[in-house]
């Protein structure tokens, strides 16, 4: 909402200085010139602020311009796009890779550090927003991508390389097994409290219904 509303002032702003130097080109046309000797006297028909207006435009607009750069980079706005600029740079060169390929402009074997980019800028990016304690569930990423980019390129490639799909089978499996067992560690115990809490439930509410009768 607050940058919508810079948003709105800055298009304002420009409106506004656009339409003021459309009225004095128009005011410009309509100078009437009295000439008294060797002087050229203008008499203008309308009156505006004229260049001071003008320069208070200019003024306001650096005013706002360096207040915001200094509150943004209190606030750490630029702190947190320098630090979201390498996972995307990443996903965008894995992007582009796969558009160039499609486009006919490089050969399959491009499409291995696509997939890799990829999924490196999908995790990255993923542990840059939500805290890079994430990665230590998620690492086993690492090779799930060398597995997309070698499946991505045993499908597109012509020549279907057997050597491709077998590393990419067994990267893969080995990147979900070690997932598992990750959250296995990482969520068994509220599995244990989960299980523990629905069988005193039970032994309390169902048991005890039985009894009564």
């Amino acid at each position: 909402m607050f940058f919508f509303v810079i948003f709105r002032w800055f298009t304002l702003v420009f409106y506004s200085q656009f339409y003021y130097t459309r009225g004095c080109e128009k005011l410009r046309d309509r100078v009437v010139f009295r000439r008294t000797g060797m002087t050229a006297i203008p008499i203008v028909t309308g009156t505006i602020g004229g260049r001071l207006l003008s320069r208070q435009h200019y003024a306001g607009i650096a005013l706002l311009g360096a207040g915001l750069v200094i509150l943004l980079g209190k606030w750490g706005f630029f702190s947190f796009i320098g630090s979201i600029l390498w996972p995307v740079a990443l996903l965008v060169a894995g992007i582009l890779l796969h558009v160039l390929y499609f486009g006919r402009l490089l050969p399959s074997a491009a499409l291995v550090p696509a997939g890799i980019l990829s999924v490196y800028g999908l995790m990255f990016l993923f542990c840059t927003l939500f805290g890079w304690s994430f990665f230590n569930q998620l690492w086993p990423l690492l090779l799930f991508g060398l597995a997309a980019g070698l499946y991505e390129y045993y499908t597109f490639d012509s020549f279907k390389p057997r050597l491709a799909l077998q590393l990419a089978v067994v990267l893969g499996a080995v990147a979900v097994v070690l997932f598992g067992f990750i959250l296995i560690a990482s969520w068994s115990i509220y599995v244990i409290g989960l299980v523990l809490v629905g069988a005193g439930l039970w032994l309390t509410l169902g048991r005890g219904r039985r009894t009564r009768w």
